[in-house]
């Protein structure tokens, strides 16, 4: 009775009990939407028969596990596949590289283990992938570089990946986003970064990088929010962050820059700022802009004579704070 059912959503309502197997019989369906739901169990093999899906597919949200079935590869006219926020397993299936109208692969807070397949690399109209927050690992080299061009938006963060960020990630240039938070990568941050001129936002927290900031970040003049905070990077600011007239949200806390952050003082868009734990020569001038938060270098032992060291200190009684 169902068949010639082409649209079918109970997104975020009461709905329980497992997808049935008897879904493959919905041969006309083109979008299907049960994220938010009580939907439990696995994805049936049978998701497979529903050659037609084209414009989404959504489990988001939901309480299923098991493994993303091998014949999700079958629906090759699938531009958006939403698996996120479940209790998947196993490993990401490489028919996935089957699926060459994919535009949008969401699998993130998820149990998924092993390497994403290069497989990946055959969508080639991929925009947007998503495994953050899995136990995925294998190189972060190779995944990089599989990527197909179009992609837009990359998060690869909290996951167990080796190795370190590679000069090809310049040729993603259109990259909006890049999210590789809490990754534990060593090596530098290559010059040709500066390529992803397209970038808004760069999340890199929580890493082992080193060496200085290439100058040619000042290349990415999208860029909204830079987020390097808990690193290893050394040596002066480079003079051409301050051409970052986007940027609204920069945290470079807990790393080994020296000298004077005071060309920051000409970011006009900035509305939150993180510079504490870093050995910096002074900060004067920093004080007087009006940013959201300002966090000082150290207020246990006051190196710095500014006003907002001295507020900082005497908070609340407190006498080792990190912001004011």
């Amino acid at each position: 009775p169902g068949s010639n059912l082409a649209y079918l959503d109970l997104s975020e309502t009461a709905v329980g009990d497992t997808i049935p197997s008897m879904v493959g019989e919905f041969h006309q369906l083109t979008e299907l939407q049960l994220f938010g739901t009580a939907i439990n169990g696995t994805i049936p093999s049978e998701i497979g028969r529903l050659t037609s899906l084209s414009v989404d597919f959504s489990v988001n949200n939901c309480l299923l596990e098991g493994t993303i079935p091998s014949e999700i590869g079958l629906l090759q006219r699938l531009r958006v596949l939403f698996v996120d926020r479940n209790a998947l397993g196993g490993t990401i299936p490489t028919e996935l590289g089957r699926m060459t109208a994919l535009e949008t692969f969401e699998g993130g807070f998820n149990r998924i283990i092993g390497a994403v397949p290069t497989e990946i690399g055959n969508c080639a109209a991929l925009q947007s992938f998503g495994v953050f927050q899995n136990m995925l690992n294998g190189s972060v080299e190779e995944l990089i570089r599989v990527m197909p061009s179009t992609l837009q938006h990359l998060f690869i963060g909290d996951n167990e990946f080796a190795g370190s960020i590679p000069t090809s990630i310049g040729r993603l240039r259109g990259l909006q986003l890049f999210n590789g938070r809490r990754l534990d990568l060593p090596g530098t941050l290559p010059s040709e970064i500066g390529r992803l001129m397209s970038l808004t936002g760069l999340y890199l927290i929580s890493n082992r990088l080193t060496g200085t900031l290439p100058s040619t970040i000042g290349l990415m003049t999208d860029l909204q929010h830079l987020e390097l905070g808990s690193n290893r990077f050394s040596g002066a600011l480079p003079d051409q962050l301050s051409t970052l007239n986007q940027l609204a949200g920069l945290d470079i806390s807990a790393n080994q820059f020296t000298g004077s952050p005071a060309i920051l003082t000409g970011l006009r868009s900035l509305t939150s700022l993180h510079i504490h734990q870093n050995p910096f020569d002074d900060i004067d001038g920093l004080c007087d802009k009006t940013w959201v938060e300002f966090a000082a270098n150290s207020c246990n032992t006051p190196v710095f004579d500014c006003s907002c060291c001295t507020e900082c200190c005497r908070t609340g009684g407190r006498t080792n704070c990190q912001s004011v």
